[in-house]
């Protein structure tokens, strides 16, 4: 993942609930046209499976996966040395401190950049990243309104009268709207620009499940403006609620993402 100072991954929870993420993922990959002699840039890899997948779609080419977590990297390395996999190598490097030049045909991230509030600057610097005529694919989830753990934390907040604590909190996802997405990328020099919309449903099994999901990509950050009392009421609060959507069957949610591709001009860029 991205490197956030309020919110330490946990790479062994990630790994167990991060189905959505690695579904999203696979889609990813599979819209990209990746040829096989092509060196890969995988900007948050956490536990590295996309990443090792699509080394062995490049099997002519090389993939670096990036990630500021040590402990995501770590599992990483390992993963891909226990299936003997030698086209890769794993960084820990946060996003803001990316530094490559003209060295990749391709930039990838799935489910990790909505962290990076500074998307301009991150943007600017996969664009110098690229080789010429080199193309990103990029997916990340809107944590809108209408968002799960956005809006079940709200209804928290207002059924408990914490709105107070709330005044002045820093909210810590960068949520873009499609055609500014679209803005932003045509003026950093991207050409061919799509970019979908889309809405996909999940199910978990249980309300616990989803609370572990919750969890893994940043339930926590929603306790930090809460004294300690408050904070176990939240957390109470929000599984209550997650057990009372739940059924027989689980709880299933929709969640809304947007997946970016778009190719490098012919033009250099400087940073």
């Amino acid at each position: 993942m991205l490197k956030n100072m309020r919110f330490e991954w946990d790479s062994s929870k990630y790994i167990s609930s991060s189905g959505l993420q690695t579904a999203m993922g696979k889609k990813l990959i599979n819209t990209l046209p990746i040829r096989n002699n092509e060196d890969i840039l995988d900007i948050g890899c956490g536990t590295g499976n996309l990443t090792i997948k699509m080394a062995g779609i490049v099997n002519n080419g090389y993939v670096t996966g990036i990630d500021s977590s040590p402990l995501m990297i770590k599992k990483a390395k390992e993963m891909a040395e226990s299936i003997g996999v030698i086209n890769i190598q794993f960084l820990v490097m946060d996003a803001g401190d990316i530094n490559f030049s003209r060295q990749f045909d391709i930039v990838f991230s799935n489910s990790a950049i909505h962290w990076v509030k500074e998307s301009e600057k991150l943007l600017k610097s996969i664009r110098v990243a690229l080789k010429q005529r080199g193309h990103i694919g990029l997916q990340f989830p809107l944590l809108n309104s209408s968002h799960p753990l956005i809006a079940i934390a709200s209804e928290v907040i207002k059924s408990l009268k914490l709105e107070d604590y709330y005044n002045s909190w820093d909210f810590p996802w960068f949520v873009p709207a499609l055609e500014e997405y679209k803005a932003l990328l045509r003026n950093l020099g991207f050409k061919d620009i799509n970019i979908q919309q889309i809405e996909n449903s999940f199910k978990f099994k249980s309300a616990a499940a989803a609370f572990d999901f919750f969890e893994s990509v940043g339930f926590v950050l929603f306790l930090e403006p809460l004294p300690s009392e408050r904070k176990i009421l939240f957390r109470e609060e929000f599984m209550k609620t997650l057990k009372e959507l739940a059924s027989n069957n689980g709880l299933e949610f929709t969640f809304q993402r947007l997946f970016a591709f778009a190719n490098a001009d012919d033009r250099s860029i400087e940073k």
